[in-house]
């Protein structure tokens, strides 16, 4: 039985507001809600995605978001939050920039009073997003969707006194991405499993180091018999015997793919990088690490060229 919420029933009159879910920032919710639900690469989303890049299908489809109660997909855009109690300009706080989730979870504004407005501080609001390869390679997004790319997306909203990142990996495998996770300062989404279906060659193979090279090329034949015999069971579920893919997820080894989407404050991605591209992290975390800070100072480096 759901307990009711006075201040959840404000907010969920907030978000049906057009008028608020029209703020182009809001394209970054859109692309972190649409790579829980597609199997397509993030830059097919940002590109060819209408319920991504078309405001109207976005505002329809955050609406919906929304409603059904998936407030977590709003925390990838910052935004402003203005409150008072009461309507008297005189009596509007400015709170700080946050996600919207966290105005949903009535996290520090739960005894504020009502959210009387929500504004944005982005500049014109929009992010230019760049594709980096696995190599430090910039691709354009046609190229790096076209041939499903491994790598991340990386872009920038800048506010009036910080900026907040928004990064895309694709390819990590789920070993990875449960690591991940656990930086909860960050706000994450990721590819399900539950509504998407795996491909057979969506699996990760890590660097094995070993003195002995027989050894290691039998690690990697008997990881790829391993992949091939769960994905052959997958397929079996989810094919031939009509098993619902939230079922036959389970039978797929932690070494299966994913994209999974991070956003937050620049602090917390510094804060991510710094604890992840070390000796004492895992290989695969501390590649995405590094690869996230190159891609921020060619970002950076791009962006003062082009002043």
């Amino acid at each position: 039985m759901e307990i009711y919420n006075p201040f959840q029933e404000q907010v969920r009159k907030l978000f049906d507001d057009n008028s608020f879910m029209i703020y182009d920032g809001f394209y970054l919710a859109a692309l972190g809600a649409r790579i829980c639900y597609s199997d397509k690469h993030p830059a097919a989303l940002l590109l060819y995605d209408e319920r991504v890049y078309a405001p109207d299908k976005r505002v329809e489809f955050l609406g919906r978001c929304a409603r059904r109660g998936h407030y977590s997909v709003f925390a990838h855009s910052p935004v402003e939050i203005i409150e008072g109690r009461g309507v008297d300009p005189t009596n509007i706080t400015k709170l700080w920039k946050c996600g919207p989730t966290w105005i949903a979870n009535g996290w520090h504004l739960a005894d504020a009073g009502l959210v009387e407005s929500v504004m944005d501080t982005a500049d014109e609001n929009k992010v230019d997003m760049i594709f980096i390869d696995v190599h430090g390679m910039e691709r354009d997004l046609e190229t790096a969707a076209k041939e499903n790319l491994d790598g991340i997306l990386y872009g920038v909203i800048r506010m009036d006194d910080s900026s907040w990142d928004a990064v895309v990996i694709h390819g990590a495998s789920r070993v990875c991405t449960h690591q991940i996770v656990r930086h909860v300062w960050l706000n994450i989404s990721q590819r399900s499993l539950r509504y998407t279906k795996l491909d057979e060659n969506e699996f990760y193979y890590p660097v094995i180091k070993h003195n002995n090279e027989m050894v290691v090329n039998s690690a990697y034949n008997l990881m790829q018999k391993s992949y091939q015999t769960a994905y052959m069971d997958y397929n079996l579920l989810t094919t031939i015997m009509d098993v619902p893919r939230d079922a036959a997820r389970y039978v797929l080894p932690m070494g299966a793919k994913s994209t999974i989407m991070l956003s937050g404050p620049s602090f917390a991605i510094d804060f991510f990088c710094r604890r992840r591209n070390s000796n004492e992290a895992a290989p695969e975390i501390r590649q995405w690490a590094r690869l996230i800070e190159h891609a921020r100072r060619y970002y950076y480096e791009r962006t003062k060229k082009h002043k």
